[in-house]
């Protein structure tokens, strides 16, 4: 009787604890109040046009409002000042999403552009705020290139920061569950130059480019490459300075952030990319409970509680 009364309280707590995760998911994607201009997510500016031709640069307003310019500023183990060009998707009023070797360690400052039209040469298309916070993924190992496994990391920008009514800013979905990406038709922006490299050489203005999804073992990638998504693109392809653009998939007229690109030209160790090498991306949906409880309190060590979830989950369906 204790032994089934044990299982049974198990049982219960695994429920609440996912009914409470889902339910901060509803509240990340801003379903629950649509009177905040910022709380809805996942709606473009303007129409795209149907097909996009050799990842042309997007028009103004930019249609994909959620996506922001990086710049960090972080010290070499010379002590030699550098800076690192990313991209992140804004994911709340407060948060955006990349990946973690955005964030090198030793990072002193991390600048993030947004506005409807940002142009990087021309100051008056967009604003730079700055981060209070970031937040890497507990299991990444920035030091093991090889794998960058959990790539993807969390910024923090202040309250009020980001002015979503007067800059025509908005926030994309989160995915609500995994969502099986081989075959789809996808897209990717970022303000990463394909035929050129170096930091001078990053593109002004964001470019976006059609990608479709595929299952990694068609390319023989290394098995690290599993649970991440692989994706090719014939009409525009990404560069080396494309690295944290967001991978969105529409449905319904709403676009859900599925991946975060996080390393380039898997068969090219050239400056520039093959329009014929596959691209991966950090899953989003394999981080969805990091994500939003980093998001509802940063500050409280989630790694035993998302232990404990995963093993009374596991009991209770070994049970069933």
């Amino acid at each position: 009787m204790r032994n089934e009364l044990i299982q049974f309280t198990k049982m219960i707590a695994a429920v609440i604890i996912k009914i409470a995760f889902y339910s901060l998911l509803i509240i990340a994607n801003g379903e629950t109040s649509q009177k905040d201009s910022s709380a809805k997510c996942g709606a473009l500016n303007r129409r795209r046009p149907k097909r996009i031709v050799d990842g042309n640069e997007v028009p103004n307003p930019n249609p994909y409002p959620w996506t922001v310019f990086l710049v960090t500023t972080y010290r070499k183990e010379t002590g030699e000042s550098q800076k690192l060009f990313c991209a992140g998707s804004i994911i709340q009023p407060t948060f955006i999403l990349t990946v973690a070797h955005c964030i090198p360690p030793n990072t002193e400052r991390l600048h993030i552009y947004y506005g409807s039209s940002v142009d990087l040469n021309d100051p008056s298309t967009h604003n730079i705020i700055s981060a209070i916070r970031w937040y890497i993924h507990p299991n990444y190992n920035y030091y093991v290139e090889s794998t960058w496994e959990h790539d993807i990391a969390i910024i923090e920008v202040k309250q009020g920061s980001i002015d979503f009514e007067n800059d025509q800013v908005g926030q994309i979905c989160l995915p609500e569950d995994h969502i099986n990406t081989d075959g789809q038709e996808m897209i990717t922006a970022g303000y990463g130059n394909p035929q050129r490299y170096g930091a001078s050489y990053r593109n002004p203005r964001l470019r976006e480019a059609t990608v479709y999804g595929v299952n990694s073992t068609f390319f023989g990638l290394p098995n690290h490459v599993n649970g991440s998504i692989t994706a090719v693109g014939f009409n525009g392809f990404l560069s080396f300075y494309d690295i944290g653009d967001p991978l969105m998939l529409e449905r319904n007229g709403v676009w859900t952030l599925v991946g975060v690109a996080r390393y380039i030209c898997l068969n090219n160790e050239s400056q520039n990319c093959d329009p014929r090498a596959p691209m991966l991306f950090t899953r989003v949906s394999n981080y969805l409970d990091w994500i939003i409880l980093t998001i509802i309190n940063p500050h409280i060590n989630y790694s035993d509680i998302l232990d404990t979830f995963n093993h009374l989950e596991g009991e209770t369906s070994s049970r069933d």
